[in-house]
């Protein structure tokens, strides 16, 4: 009895901790912001890299760029909600740290830059 009661408990905590990952809103970011991406390269010995590039950076540029390969998580800035590939694929790949290859989902991916 005692164990039922431990995986029980173990998986209401588990459950716990991500159901905010997911019911939380997407940050609203300004002009001096950074977001955390895996940027496509076109290189076949690295395909993607973890960079950090301000949003302006990421909303005129690689959102874009490489055949929208990018991974990109929500944010919204000036008003405008934006995320790229964001997945389950897209999310695991960069909590991973853009290490290896992805290939864009065609479903669920989006591409933002709709006003809110």
């Amino acid at each position: 009895m005692r164990q039922v009661k431990l995986v029980v408990a173990g998986t209401a905590m588990l459950v716990g901790m991500a159901v905010p990952a997911f019911a939380s809103a997407p940050p609203t970011l300004t002009a001096g912001d950074h977001v955390t991406i895996c940027h496509a390269t076109g290189s076949a010995k690295h395909p993607y890299v973890r960079i950090s590039p301000s949003v302006a950076g990421v909303v005129n540029g690689h959102l874009k760029h490489q055949d929208h390969r990018d991974v990109v998580p929500p944010f919204v800035y000036a008003g405008n909600l934006y995320s790229q590939n964001w997945t389950s694929d897209g999310q695991a790949f960069l909590a991973g740290g853009c290490v290896g290859t992805f290939t864009p989902g065609s479903g669920g991916s989006g591409s933002g830059g709709g006003p809110l």
